[in-house]
């Protein structure tokens, strides 16, 4: 299975520009999901709003295991969460791109630019299983309130809802509740680690949103 991470970014992905859409946002909530797939493996976890080295040991998978040398390298000197997601979100997109070529997720191929320049770019191996992911996650956010759901996928379904990366509509039943509600619902039974993950990518957003000088 993906990491979170990578999840994210299929979530994101945008056929018709060979890759994910979001930018700064996207990056967030892949290093976000990353922190919460380490989280629920057991290799790091929370000290108040800082994150805590558990288990260094690799895990043969490119972007946890580069996500989690960073966190070893810096255990003397615990950040906090939000400090993981901002600061991880400069190679996020790119570790989790390694991940999914590794694991043939993706197809890479090349779009040229007015002729000349070669932009990497990415197609899906599996499109049908990359729609059982959004289908999987609107299950989640549509069903009643008090349905159980496994604690990863809730993390993602949660993850993607507050970074404004839903899966796209499901089919609307008589008295649906939104997605947000449903999502506060799923956030407040995650373990106390994943919920300190899914406010600092909510607070990470703030700041990439707020006008300029806004934020002090």
């Amino acid at each position: 299975m993906e990491s979170i991470g990578a999840q994210v970014w299929l979530v994101a992905y945008d056929v018709g520009k060979g890759g994910p859409r979001g930018g700064r946002r996207l990056a967030h909530a892949i290093a976000g999901g990353l922190l919460c797939d380490l989280l629920l493996r057991g290799k790091i976890r929370t000290d108040g709003e800082r994150c805590r080295l558990v288990d260094s040991s690799p895990l043969g998978r490119p972007a946890l295991d580069d996500l989690l040398g960073q966190i070893a390298a810096e255990q003397d000197r615990p950040r906090t969460w939000l400090s993981w997601v901002r600061g991880y979100a400069r190679d996020a997109q790119g570790a989790v791109v390694e991940e999914l070529e590794l694991h043939g997720r993706l197809v890479r191929y090349e779009r040229r630019l007015l002729g000349v320049l070669a932009l990497p770019r990415h197609s899906l191996a599996d499109p049908p299983r990359v729609e059982r992911l959004r289908s999987s996650i609107r299950h989640a956010l549509a069903s009643p309130l008090g349905t159980p759901c496994e604690p990863r996928l809730a993390a993602l379904a949660v993850l993607l809802n507050t970074a404004g990366f839903g899966p796209g509509p499901g089919p609307a039943g008589p008295g649906q509740l939104p997605a947000t509600v449903r999502a506060d619902e799923l956030d407040s039974e995650l373990p106390t680690g994943l919920r300190a993950v899914l406010a600092a990518v909510r607070a990470a957003r703030t700041d990439a949103i707020a006008p300029a000088g806004a934020v002090g």
